[in-house]
């Protein structure tokens, strides 16, 4: 799931996870979008510097 997949329209969020979007209750509406505005949720979830995401990664791309 991405930014781009929770829509809003002023009154009603929604999450595109088919068609059509699934309409998100409060409070847990207001929960998304808090997390959404603050900026470490934009930051991607994966070491950029990792060699590898195992040591039988890490060893063949050295």
């Amino acid at each position: 799931m991405v930014t781009d997949d929770v829509a809003r329209d002023g009154q009603h969020v929604a999450l595109r996870l088919g068609d059509p979007p699934t309409p998100v209750p409060e409070p847990v509406a207001a929960l998304l979008l808090d997390y959404l505005q603050d900026p470490t949720a934009n930051t991607p979830a994966i070491n950029q510097d990792s060699p590898g995401s195992s040591p039988a990664v890490a060893r063949a791309s050295r």
